[in-house]
């Protein structure tokens, strides 16, 4: 009886962790390389090796920034506003290295990829919202 127990709780463990690792895993993805992110905004906005070289320390400073906001011992509410200066400050940093046609070209990049995330965002919602409304939530 006590070995079915400890394997039941060894099986549990085993799923877990599993579950665990793949969720790390998948977070990862979501989080772009910091080369690949320059290297798709050099093709987007024909940038040259100067300002790859620019970009790339720009993307890093902001992540590691981003990494010790996170690490604060404080709540989301007041790592928000941090965040959202970092993210100002990066694009501001980012668009005064671009000439006015890559600048007008980043422009666009932003907005088409803000109305992208809102459709993502609507999208969950309205999925939370089924759930809800089948009593599975």
């Amino acid at each position: 009886m006590k070995m079915k127990k400890w394997l039941l709780y060894g099986l549990t463990a085993l799923l877990i962790s599993t579950a665990y690792t793949a969720s790390a895993q998948k977070r990862n993805k979501k989080t772009p390389d910091i080369n690949q992110r320059v290297e798709h905004m050099s093709k987007k906005l024909n940038l040259n090796a100067d300002q790859q070289i620019k970009l790339k320390a720009i993307l890093t400073k902001s992540r590691e920034d981003a990494i010790v906001i996170r690490k604060e011992n404080t709540t989301q509410e007041t790592r928000r506003p941090k965040m959202l200066e970092l993210v100002k400050s990066t694009d501001q940093q980012i668009s005064s290295m671009l000439d006015a046609k890559q600048l007008e070209l980043y422009k666009q990049h932003k907005a088409e990829r803000k109305k992208e995330l809102k459709g993502k965002r609507n999208k969950k919602q309205s999925e939370l919202h089924e759930l809800e409304d089948e009593g599975i939530l």
